[in-house]
């Protein structure tokens, strides 16, 4: 498929939407789809964009903001490294504990994950890190950085001159939601296969819906790129629910009390 015949198939497929006032489902989908034709015909490698971001991070970002303590960074790795082997992607896969006094963890693609102390101190148990950890791994196994990377490019071939603006940045924001869910799913499908009890892994989410209230109101997740808590926790929760699982962790490990009582000093 020739470039211009990408972007007419592109105008023809979202003029309803974006010249109107409403996007749908559907309108997400075919945006999925375009998605993996632009990425045919552009001459860019965005993994080679995720390697070049992550190096970036690595040699200059990373040292400002490490926590310099290598027994922290080894309870951290210990805990994640049978949650990375869910994931079917070869790749060198890293975590780091930072701490730039925000509660987040965050990944910028190619298995390199950043998880901040506050973080850690949100956590009530292991399970409740461990979602976390799974969630961001999911962000890499659907390669969803490169995906964002396609989308952003994508989105500024377009001429924006021409379209309802407003309608366009929500219907981005909510096929980066749809991002969200597939890696809140990875949560079940990691919690399966390394004995972490799928019943709590909304658990996470639950502890920030009491701590921000707020977040629940629906205006916050039509404006956000992340879902609301609510929504979150009921998707995980009907996902949960379709599996059997007779066993699993009831203790936290070493490695967890270890990080916790040091995220609390």
């Amino acid at each position: 498929m020739q470039r211009r015949d990408f972007f007419a198939l592109l105008g023809t497929s979202f003029a309803g939407s974006l010249y109107g006032n409403s996007f749908s489902l559907e309108d997400i989908n075919k945006m999925h789809a375009l998605e993996n034709t632009f990425k045919k015909i552009s001459k860019i490698s965005y993994s080679e964009k995720v390697d070049f971001v992550v190096n970036y991070y690595m040699k200059y970002k990373l040292p400002q903001m490490l926590v310099k303590n290598d027994v922290i960074q080894n309870a951290i790795r210990q805990i994640s490294l049978p949650l990375f082997k869910v994931s079917n992607r070869i790749l060198n896969w890293k975590i780091f504990i930072v701490d730039t006094k925000v509660e987040n963890a965050y990944t910028c693609g190619g298995g390199l994950i950043f998880i901040e102390k506050n973080l850690i101190k949100l956590c009530q148990n292991e399970t409740q890190l461990a979602s976390v950890i799974a969630h961001e791994i999911g962000h890499v196994h659907y390669k969803h950085a490169e995906r964002r990377y396609i989308q952003n490019d994508l989105f500024k071939s377009l001429d924006l001159n021409n379209i309802n603006k407003f309608n366009f940045t929500l219907l981005n924001k909510s096929y980066s939601r749809i991002w969200e869910h597939e890696a809140d799913a990875f949560i079940i499908k990691s919690f399966l296969e390394t004995n972490y009890s799928i019943a709590h892994a909304s658990s996470f989410f639950k502890r920030l819906q009491k701590k921000y209230p707020g977040s629940t109101n629906i205006n916050t997740c039509v404006f956000s790129t992340h879902p609301q808590h609510k929504n979150r926790i009921n998707k995980l929760e009907a996902i949960a629910s379709t599996f059997s699982q007779f066993s699993y962790k009831k203790e936290d490990s070493k490695d967890f009390k270890y990080l916790k009582e040091w995220s609390m000093s």
